[in-house]
């Protein structure tokens, strides 16, 4: 009954009655033996709801929990352990752990494929799997992955539908790192025409869509549109907190790379607040954030030397931020 409330009340978008009710259902559910469906199920969702609610880091050692049973239930070929596995390796991402993202996005793939063949969930892990190494490289395997992902949505559930506009915000989003900035555009402006024509223009997905976009702009085209937008996914929060800090940091960025150092104080500042809160002080999105507000402040304490070798280690040669920080200083 626990899950069940707490189901209705994340559908509702009432978060910490939500969270809470779940976590007396997990409370309950963890007497049970190790390991345990119960233990399963009740983990995943206490998961689910933390990362809907903007607490993908409180989020993580739920999906641990949850993936762990099933392991050791011998269910890993489960459909309901495959999404588990293809949520952890999405924060996993998302912290910048791209060796453990990458061995469980391949790992859920693999498994999906031999046990349930092609489908929209097996899609969406190409396309992540493209999404991350668009990131790490190589490029040619990224470029296959997302276009692999993109035919099987097409195949699946059609050129209407929403698949379809989330497939070319990704395959959009790996051609604009990959530097094929005319292709990228034709994606992103696709995927914005698509979720406001089903969605509406205020809606969540159609501003990821045009801040991604944007981000093909140059920067005193770009700057603008990102301040609309941090103010557009302000009002959206919670649900928007993980795009917010991203459009903020992106705003510091662009005022930096304008010369407004005094301007982009601020944008970096409550960057660096979100992603403490959301993701830890050890992610690399968390660090990003503070080395921007170092080079705004112009107060560097090593932060922004830090940064660049994790920038360098986590991006391959070449991409457009590991290029934009080179030689950057306070």
């Amino acid at each position: 009954m626990l899950q069940i409330r707490g189901q209705a009340l994340r559908g509702l978008g009432r978060w910490p009655e939500a969270i809470e009710t779940l976590e007396r259902g997990w409370g309950l559910a963890r007497r049970t033996a190790f390991p345990s469906t119960v233990r399963a199920r009740s983990a995943n969702n206490l998961a689910t709801t933390l990362i809907y609610a903007g607490q993908p880091d409180r989020a993580m050692p739920y999906l641990r929990e949850a993936l762990a049973n099933w392991r050791e239930l011998g269910g890993e070929d489960s459909s309901s352990a495959l999404t588990i596995m293809a949520n952890l390796a999405g924060l996993l991402h998302q912290r910048g752990e791209l060796d453990a993202a990458e061995s469980l996005y391949r790992e859920a793939i693999d498994r999906r494929t031999r046990r349930f063949g092609a489908s929209g969930a097996l899609a969406a892990a190409h396309l992540n799997l493209g999404a991350l190494l668009a990131l790490t490289g190589p490029a040619e395997e990224a470029l296959d992955h997302a276009e692999t992902g993109l035919e099987m949505i097409l195949r699946y559930e059609g050129t209407d539908s929403l698949g379809h506009a989330r497939a070319l915000l990704s395959r959009g989003r790996v051609l604009r790192d990959l530097g094929q900035r005319e292709r990228a555009s034709a994606d992103l402006g696709a995927a914005r025409d698509m979720f406001s024509d089903r969605l509406g223009p205020e809606h969540l997905f159609t501003r990821i869509a045009e801040m991604h976009e944007a981000s093909l702009s140059p920067a005193d085209e770009a700057e603008p549109r990102f301040a609309a937008l941090a103010e557009t996914l302000d009002a959206m929060q919670p649900a928007s907190g993980r795009y917010l800090a991203s459009a903020l940091c992106e705003l510091a960025r662009l005022r930096l790379e304008l010369g407004r150092n005094g301007e982009a104080r601020e944008p970096a500042s409550r960057c660096l607040a979100l992603r403490e809160e959301s993701l830890g002080e050890e992610s690399w999105e968390t660090l990003e954030a503070a080395a921007l507000l170092a080079l705004a402040s112009g107060h560097d304490t090593g932060i922004i030397a830090t940064w660049r070798d994790v920038a360098g280690t986590k991006r391959r040669a070449g991409h457009p931020r590991v290029r934009w920080w080179d030689g950057r200083s306070p």
